[in-house]
């Protein structure tokens, strides 16, 4: 069984089945145009302007997600402008300020926000978010997205969201903002000059960590670089394969599909090749899948305006380092929300609208987490490594690696128990 690739359509013919790319990157003309920052600006907001318009023609009530990030401000200011009073809908998540920055935006921005609160301590709400997606699912947002796409279709039929916003202009959460960082620093400074601050990163001692950690990624090889920021569970040192699936993998490397993605954008520069493998990877097969389960699950539809083929050409028709440098990413939407509101809302840490995983896993989810495993132990053990599951099941004190995979097998468990009942069923 395989799954229909992004940008692809399949047809049923007598002959089997026949699979053609209708999006993909020959779509895209890498020019590197370089208009400058502020004409690239204007141009974004007036594509933007008009496609948001296109995307809040309904017959039925229409909101916007408003998580308090850039993403979703600006897909906000922008339908305000267009429909004064529109409503946004945020859930607020124990231990993160972006309720404080949606309020501020919805103020003056002039939305009626509503406001929904993840429970802390609500496993069953994992359990029941997981009987909504068809293939195994671990991104912790999918439990805020289900609560505020909850909230949202009490009041309204169709939403707007930043969906796309990280991918398509060069920023994201993480290990992918910090590759465009590393990029940016190896596209402006020498590598002497790199190899010398790295040094002197070192030598400072604790105080310098950002600065050589940041230097050391901009002298490593960029698809190494990328490969490995994306696997935390095999950084962590964890061996969760049992012996039967080695055998099966044969040596497959899960990592080659970004070597694969990478390679699609021939001809490219590194930051253009990492900016298309968030698009190909996370938005494709982890993003959009969350968004699309979790808002079906209420019968509430979702338009994301920075989806738009249109807009993405343009994006990736400019230089790249128009959307990032060194010390900021996005730098063409927060121009754009800047104009907008105050730019302490703009130009911050970037918290997103993850639960806090690393920490309740460490912390009240810890033991539920290890009833789950303890109770799944013979399902997974087929895949996994038996003394690594029992080992997460019974140490009290797990490394941030370690967290993330008990996050991970807990969803794994519990997503094939439910598949499970309804087969039975």
């Amino acid at each position: 069984i395989e799954k229909v690739a992004p940008g692809t359509m399949v047809s049923i013919e007598r002959g089997g089945l026949r699979r053609e790319e209708y999006w993909g990157p020959g779509s895209l003309s890498l020019e590197g145009r370089n208009p400058g920052l502020q004409r690239a600006a204007r141009e974004v907001e007036a594509r933007l302007l008009e496609i948001v318009d296109r995307r809040m023609i309904a017959d039925v009530p229409l909101g916007v997600f408003l998580s308090g990030g850039v993403d979703s401000g600006v897909v906000a200011a922008l339908a305000s402008q267009k429909r004064p009073g529109v409503r946004g809908f945020h859930v607020r998540i124990p231990g993160n300020e972006e309720e404080e920055h949606a309020r501020a935006l919805a103020a003056t921005l002039g939305l009626e926000l509503h406001v929904d609160t993840v429970p802390e301590a609500s496993w069953g709400l994992v359990e029941a978010v997981q009987d909504y997606f068809s293939e195994p699912f671990a991104d912790p947002a999918g439990v805020t997205n289900y609560l505020v796409a909850g909230r949202a279709r009490e009041h309204v039929k169709v939403i707007l969201s930043g969906d796309g916003g990280d991918e398509i202009f060069a920023g994201g959460y993480g290990e992918t903002k910090r590759q465009c960082r590393y990029e940016a620093a190896a596209h402006y400074l020498p590598g002497w000059l790199r190899r010398g601050l790295y040094h002197v990163g070192r030598l400072v001692g604790r105080r310098g960590e950002r600065l050589a950690r940041a230097m050391g990624g901009a002298l490593e090889p960029p698809l190494e670089r990328y490969r490995r920021k994306h696997d935390p569970i095999r950084r962590a040192g964890l061996r969760l394969y049992s012996r039967r699936l080695e055998s099966d993998l044969d040596g497959w490397d899960a990592l080659s599909v970004y070597q694969r993605a990478w390679n699609e954008l021939e001809g490219a520069g590194a930051l253009h090749r990492i900016m298309w493998c968030d698009i190909r990877m996370r938005l494709a097969g982890e993003y959009l899948v969350k968004v699309d389960a979790t808002s079906m699950a209420h019968g509430l539809e979702v338009r994301c305006p920075f989806l738009d083929s249109g807009l993405v050409r343009y994006i990736f028709s400019l230089d790249p380092y128009l959307l990032v440098n060194v010390f900021a990413e996005k730098r063409l939407l927060k121009h754009l929300l800047a104009k907008r509101v105050s730019a302490r809302h703009v130009y911050r840490r970037k918290q997103g609208f993850n639960i806090p995983t690393e920490r309740l896993m460490g912390g009240k989810w810890g033991p539920y987490a290890r009833r789950v495993l303890e109770g799944s132990l013979e399902m997974l053990s087929e895949w996994f490594s038996g003394d690594a599951l029992r080992s997460m099941c019974t140490s009290e004190w797990l490394r941030p690696g370690e967290k993330e995979a008990v996050w991970r097998m807990t969803c794994l468990a519990l997503w094939l128990r439910g598949k499970r009942k309804s087969l039975r069923g």
